[in-house]
């Protein structure tokens, strides 16, 4: 059975959605503080990123679009109103500044002459669509999964992973990682063709605020302490060869300058290998920086979020744990932080 709204209740619906941010918020009679989703709706409405749709009512249960999803990305992360200038829809301003930063890639909201699809932008939106979206939030934030044990383990949680088609598994596994989403049944499936009510919405935005509030800030302190960060990691890795009879490693300035410089270079060229784009391998960039050496290793790891994770990390992998522990006697950890997998880190030892 369809639904039709009244005009003045269409119009509620949008004006609850467009207000822009540092709108006065309310208390909503029919999300009450023992409703599951009162944290979620009323942290949405005092950012102003939401309000409700009149006679104090919020309308919890009532599916989502993508233009209204849309309006909420823009609210929460992009500043406020994107209204269209041009006498188009009432979404086009907030559909047109998602797709420039990247957010609707892969929707199926195709243009024809410069014109949004109107049934795709305002049927309900799938819970598949909203995992997309707001994966790609993060990507246009620079923010990726941390690790790969985090994508296993999430991959384990989802039951209809394999149902799940090729375009969205990516970006619903990511989410699960990064404590986005979850599933939406006690076997942990995600159910991703129903549709997204507008309290599902703000909690999905809550946590994914949640999520680039503590990217943001650990970037800055990792930023802020780049030199102990590496210096710390050099001392786990000396505490872990004692442990296994290994003597410790001579610290090298020089060493750290080439590992930095290829963790910056993995970072700044959106690639992971032991092989920079140009060819040049462990032994070309220590030739290259002067260095005298009879044999070399490089360790190398992106997404691990402190010194500890990475060794943890790298003594998990049989080759790397052999380059920890192997028969060198000098060693450079070089750090970066940044975009993409966020954090990148290079171990460079050698032998005199």
């Amino acid at each position: 059975m369809k639904v039709i709204l009244s005009k003045i209740g269409v119009l509620a619906l949008i004006l609850s959605l467009v207000l822009p941010t540092g709108a006065a918020s309310a208390s909503f009679r029919d999300v009450p503080e023992n409703h599951w989703a009162y944290p979620y709706v009323q942290s949405m409405a005092d950012q102003g990123i939401v309000s409700g749709v009149g006679e104090g009512l919020f309308l919890p249960d009532r599916s989502v679009s993508m233009a209204e999803f849309s309006v909420m990305i823009v609210n929460a992360f992009y500043g406020g109103y994107y209204g269209s200038s041009t006498g188009g829809a009432w979404w086009d301003g907030y559909l047109a500044k998602l797709d420039a930063c990247g957010i609707l890639q892969g929707l199926d909201l195709q243009k024809t002459n410069g014109q949004w699809d109107d049934q795709a932008v305002t049927d309900p939106m799938s819970r598949y669509d909203m995992a997309l979206m707001m994966y790609q939030t993060l990507k246009a934030q620079g923010i990726m999964v941390e690790n790969w044990a985090q994508v296993a383990q999430a991959q384990e949680r989802i039951s209809d992973l394999y149902s799940i088609p090729s375009r969205y598994q990516e970006a619903v596994v990511a989410m699960y990682a990064m404590g986005c989403l979850s599933g939406a049944d006690e076997t942990g499936a995600f159910l991703g063709y129903q549709s997204v009510t507008r309290a599902q919405a703000c909690a999905a935005l809550y946590r994914l605020q949640e999520t680039i509030d503590e990217y943001n800030l650990l970037a800055q302190n990792a930023v802020s302490y780049e030199n102990d960060w590496e210096n710390r990691a050099l001392r786990l890795i000396n505490q872990v060869r004692q442990e296994n009879g290994r003597a410790p490693l001579e610290y090298r300035e020089e060493l750290v300058s080439v590992a930095r410089a290829h963790s910056e270079d993995m970072r700044d060229r959106s690639f992971y290998s032991h092989v920079n784009p140009d060819g040049q391998t462990a032994e070309d960039r220590l030739d290259k920086a002067g260095i005298a050496f009879s044999r070399c290793g490089e360790n190398i790891a992106a997404g691990y979020p402190s010194p500890e994770s990475v060794i943890n990390g790298w003594m998990a992998s049989p080759e790397y744990r052999d380059v920890i522990l192997g028969e060198y006697d000098a060693a450079g950890v070089g750090f970066a932080a940044g975009s993409g997998d966020g954090y990148y880190w290079t171990l460079c030892v050698i032998s005199y």
